[in-house]
């Protein structure tokens, strides 16, 4: 008799496939198998499959078996050869055999009829070899024929390669898809009315997303969710409270499913039984004993994946041998006997036992995650064990998985399995995991996660360590210091370095107070001090620090301990810091001697020795050999760590930012993009070391002459580290002020006209023409760049950059023609920049503000900002950058003397004596011959020609000293030849001609040496007399010629 359909039975892809499967197969196919375990529905598939068929007519027989044994399916072929032939036999065998043979086809009768259509089912199969014949005894093999009238269906929870084999089909059958679960526990819940029986309502309109987590809880198994509806429906409980029964744990499976007695759509077993007796028949298989043992380990680990190696490493087969569950039957000659050692390759067989009986989906082919297991079945194996079963399993599987972790973690990928199945079985049994400290694998796995460069999930997890430690061990406890010792090392890794330096005081005290100031927890933590106090900018301090425990590590663990190399590599570090880098290059290279013949030319930390090494020779400025050694280093890093690990991806990112130092930007950016996209990959999206990586592909973007592909890559960098730090991280702040640069730079782009275009023809970001756009609308987005930018800088903590983009604010006003606006700015840049200690940059824009002053004709604002001006002058600690303010002045002085100022032509000139005092005329002469023809015109202006005629002589002189003047020098020659004649120079001197002699003469002329003259008067002294020559300049009426 067919099985009662469930209730609210769903239509499965994997029933049509069936259908079409037996409806292809022809007389090709032997027989279809539906595979998968107890509960995923094989039974309810094949039972519409057979009603379908009966509806159609397109069998007139079906026979449905329950194969869990072979005297059932032999006994049901008997019945039927009784019931259809009429035969009554006393040996079933031989009655089976009758009935298979009718079932066999045979040729069409005289009038064409067909044989009978049938089918047969056989339910549940639960060994294979229960089909086959025995060629010893009269044992026959119980497959029915193939034919083309007849069908046959088998489902088992086995998949033993003799199920695929002879011609038969097979089809997994899997859980339900989210979609489908969700489906049913809506109709099933919606679908009751009334009271359930005993005062509980039958059906609670169900949120349907609290449905959708129902079903996730439950693994989307069809069995599970049947039984979980029928609980609710009997006991009137909500969706949500269910679910926090299911998560609390405190009641077991089996408490919150259904009786045997009230399961629903007929079933017989619970879930709970149902997978009992696949594990048995597990155990019953080859090596015996061991599938219910090695099924316990993987019910405490993770059931997305566990590694191959954790479940056949020693540490898990000294567990199978303890627990080797006792065999039915005499031993064979070739297994060993239960209390013997159990070997890898038989731990493997007990997998693919337990894959056999679909318990676990066991792959292989991938090794770092070859065991599956539904969530449930693990449930239900540890809900069978006693609190110390459970305790020693969970210690066993800890112990397995610090065996399988590498000593250097070089694929990813394994890293994270292992850290995802220690999260497991803390989950299930971390209690275990405390006896009297803390077992290994917790701070293996905390590790790992700092190993894999993700800083702040490893704060936080030492942290909660940290805490679970104080509590279960005592906060004096040495792995509650440690923790807390790590975890601190994590907030200067991740950024925060002043916390964690706080921290570390803490630690050091606490440390020192229980363990004594000379043990090697206190040393390091002391260390670690250091190095935080060294990244929050106390370097002196640091360094300090540094000496007296390397001393100390030298004393208590000798001169070859790790600790003693490790405290040498980052005194080295940061004496390079502090700007002794040929002292760090020297240790560096100590070090990297000493770490090869002590640990070998292959281990992780003479790596970073050379790391180290190579960066401080870049930093000396050999970039070129920093580019060659990151070369041969990744190499190295590569072979042995793999390309993956976060210390080969530091590797490539200095090698990037060292072709960039050494002028091959191109090769940096096409480093750099490949780099960002496999950090992306193997570290995710939002890591503190893929921004910096970011960064310098923006700048190198900008260097390239895309700005405007840097800006949107600087802006898209803020949002990320803004999304994964917060608003206030250290790292959020250094995203905004790049980006605060990049816009500066933007800006000044679109203001100026200029635009560099890309080294890399083929570059993907798109960049507006600039060149081609109208000029205000090129000033209108320079102007929203700087805007940007403004709201991207604090004025309190940064007054000088404020100013800075306020300045450029005022000349893009200015370039616009709007210089109202323009001046408004730059008082405001004025403001800004009094507050920072850069009195050269406040130059600047003071005059700046002068000289747009004097544009509105502002004459009396404009003096008192020049002489506002001629306060600041003398801060300025760059001779050639005062100098360069002084000439400035001069020239605003002259526009003011041209506007009819008092005493400007005076000032004009005083600036320019002040110039000339502080310039040398030897190896500056084009800026020295400059300062003189202004100062002529600045004589000439006031019709006071003797001295513009002697300054302009002398500028003659300095010009001719210059490679290819010939146009200075001809506007120094006109000028000069101006003056000469309105002097009344007599015609023919070599000054200068009516015919131009002088000035076609000048480009061979050479001009002999000049020493620098005496220092001029100081600004604030008087203006010269009108007799008085420029300095160095030679008095009137002398003969230059």
């Amino acid at each position: 008799m067919l099985p009662q359909e469930a209730h609210c039975f769903q239509d499965r892809g994997v029933g049509r496939r069936l259908a079409r499967e037996m409806a292809d197969g022809g007389t090709a196919v032997l027989g279809q198998v539906l595979a998968g375990t107890g509960g995923v529905g094989k039974t309810q598939l094949a039972a519409r499959y057979a009603r379908d068929l009966l509806r159609s007519g397109e069998v007139d027989l079906l026979l449905w078996v329950t194969a869990v044994k072979r005297e059932a399916v032999v006994a049901a072929y008997a019945q039927a050869a009784e019931d259809v032939l009429g035969i009554t036999l006393a040996d079933s065998e031989q009655a089976a055999a009758r009935f298979l043979a009718w079932l066999e086809p045979r040729p069409p009768g005289g009038d064409g009829e067909r044989g009978p259509g049938w089918m047969v089912v056989l339910d549940d199969l639960a060994d294979p070899v229960d089909l086959l014949a025995d060629p010893v005894t009269p044992r026959i093999a119980l497959w029915p024929p193939a034919g083309p009238h007849g069908r046959t269906l088998v489902t088992t929870r086995r998949r033993d390669a003799v199920l695929t084999g002879h011609g038969h089909r097979c089809i997994d059958v899997g859980l339900f898809d989210r979609a489908e679960s969700v489906a049913y526990l809506t109709q099933v819940l919606a679908g009751e009315r009334g009271d359930s029986g005993n005062g509980a309502r039958a059906n609670v309109a169900q949120p349907p997303d609290c449905i959708a987590r129902l079903a996730e809880d439950l693994g989307d198994l069809p069995l599970a969710l049947s039984q979980a509806a029928a609980y609710l429906l009997e006991t009137g409980l909500d969706c949500a409270r269910y679910r926090a029964l299911l998560a609390g744990r405190t009641r077991a499976l089996a408490r919150l499913l259904p009786e045997p007695g009230s399961l629903p759509d007929a079933q017989t077993v619970t879930l709970a039984a149902t997978w009992s007796l696949s594990v048995d028949r597990a155990d019953r298989m080859r090596p015996r004993g061991l599938a219910s043992p090695l099924l316990v380990l993987i019910a405490l680990l993770d059931p997305n994946g566990i590694p191959a190696s954790v479940l056949t490493g020693k540490a898990a087969c000294r567990y199978l041998a303890r627990h080797r569950t006792g065999r039915d039957g005499p031993d064979e000659p070739d297994e060993p006997a239960a209390e013997d050692t159990v070997e890898a390759f038989d731990a493997v067989d007990a997998l693919r036992a337990l894959h056999r009986m679909h318990l676990v989906d066991h792959t292989p082919g991938v090794p770092h995650q070859a065991v599956r297991v539904h969530q449930l079945v693990q449930r239900s194996i540890r809900e069978t064990l006693s609190r110390d079963r459970l305790d020693e399993a969970a210690v066993a599987a800890a112990d397995a998985l610090v065996e399988a972790w590498p000593e250097v973690e070089r694929d990813p990928a394994l890293g994270r399995a292992l850290r995802a199945n220690t999260d497991a079985l803390r989950r299930v049994a971390d209690g275990a995991l405390w006896a009297g400290q803390a077992h290994d694998v917790i701070f293996r796995s905390a590790n790992s996660v700092a190993a894999a460069g993700h800083y702040t999930h490893a704060m936080e997890q030492f942290g909660t360590l940290a805490r679970q430690a104080a509590q279960r061990l005592g906060p004096d406890h040495r792995d509650t210091l440690r923790a807390r010792l790590e975890r601190a090392e994590m907030w200067a890794m991740s950024g925060h370095p002043l916390v964690a330096a706080d921290e570390l005081r803490q630690v050091v005290g606490d440390t020192a107070r229980v363990c004594g100031r000379d043990d090697a927890d206190t040393l390091r933590a002391r260390h670690s001090l250091a190095h935080a106090r060294a990244l929050a900018e106390d370097v002196p301090g640091a360094l300090v620090e540094f000496e007296q425990v390397l001393c100390d590590f030298q004393r208590e663990l000798g001169d070859e301990a790790p600790e003693t190399l490790g405290a040498r590599s980052f005194l080295a570090l940061w004496w390079g810091a502090a700007g002794d880098t040929a002292g760090a290059i020297t240790a560096l290279e100590q070090l990297v001697a000493d770490r090869e013949e002590l640990l070998g030319r292959d281990h992780p930390e003479l790596f970073w020795a050379r790391h180290n090494l190579a960066a401080y020779r870049g930093r000396s400025g050999d970039t070129a050999g920093a580019v060659s050694a990151y070369e041969d280093l990744f190499a190295d890093r590569e072979r042995v760590l793999g390309p993956d690990h976060t210390d080969t991806l530091a590797n490539r990112a200095e090698h990037a930012y060292w072709l960039r130092e050494s002028g091959r930007n191109t090769e940096a950016l096409f480093a750099l993009e490949r780099l960002v996209v496999d950090m992306e990959r193997v570290l995710g999206t939002c890591h503190i070391e893929l921004f910096g990586v970011q960064r310098s592909l923006a700048w190198c973007w900008e260097e390239a002459g895309d700005t405007a592909g840097s800006v949107l890559a600087h802006r898209q960098q803020l949002d990320d580290v803004r999304g994964a730090f917060g608003p206030d991280h250290a790292q959020t702040a250094e995203a905004a002020v790049t980006l605060t640069h990049a816009l500066i730079g933007r800006g000044r782009e679109l203001r100026d006209g200029s635009r560099t275009p890309p080294s890399d023809p083929e570059r993907r970001t798109a960049m507006p023409e600039e060149t081609s756009q109208p000029r205000p609308a090129r000033l209108e987005q320079a102007l929203a760049c700087f805007n940007e930018a403004r709201g991207l800088t604090d004025p309190e903590e940064s007054p000088g950059v404020y100013g800075i983009i306020l300045h450029d604010i005022a000349d893009t006003y200015r370039d616009a023609h709007d210089l109202k606006e323009a001046v408004e700015h730059f008082r405001q840049a004025v403001s800004y920049k009094q507050q920072a200690d850069n009195p050269s940059d406040l130059a600047t824009t003071m005059t700046a503000l002068a000289n747009t002053l004097v544009a509105m004709g502002e004459r009396t604002e404009a003096r008192e900002v020049l002489e506002q001006l001629a306060a600041e002058v003398p801060k300025i600690g760059d001779t050639e950058r005062r100098a360069a303010v002084l000439h400035n002045m001069a020239l605003t002085y002259e526009e003011l003397g041209r506007m009819g100022v008092e005493r400007a032509y005076a000032d004009a000139v005083s600036a320019c004596r002040a110039v000339l005092a502080l310039i040398d005329g030897a190896s500056d002469p084009g800026w020295y011959a400059s300062v003189l023809k202004d100062m002529g015109d600045v004589y000439d202006a006031q019709d006071m020609l003797p001295q513009a005629h002697a300054a302009y002589e002398e500028a003659v002189r300095y010009t001719r000293r210059i490679e290819s003047t010939s146009t200075s020098l001809i506007t120094v020659l006109i000028a000069l030849g101006r003056t000469s004649r309105r002097l009344g120079k007599r015609e023919g001197e070599t000054t200068v001609s009516g015919d131009g002699a002088a000035v076609n003469g000048a480009r061979f002329a050479a001009a002999p040496s000049q020493p620098r003259g005496a220092s001029p008067d100081a600004l604030s002294d008087a203006a010269p007399t009108p007799d008085a020559p420029p300095p160095d300049a030679p008095a009137p009426g002398d003969d230059e010629s």
